[in-house]
């Protein structure tokens, strides 16, 4: 159950080309979360490189 889980976690959120940016403008536009909300999701996902990109990308 959990390699299923897995599967479908990495089919949406593991590869950086494919992750919908719209959600993430969504996220730094609310007051409650901003930038560093993104940061630390994306660093945490993808290490401190690929999540640093990711954010200037966004």
């Amino acid at each position: 159950m959990a390699k299923k889980m897995q599967s479908k976690y990495d089919k949406y959120w593991a590869d950086l080309r494919q992750v919908n940016r719209l959600l993430f403008v969504a996220t730094v536009l609310d007051p409650r979360f901003k930038l560093i909300t993104l940061e630390y999701w994306a660093i945490n996902n993808f290490g401190k490189d690929k999540g640093m990109d990711f954010v200037a990308m966004v």
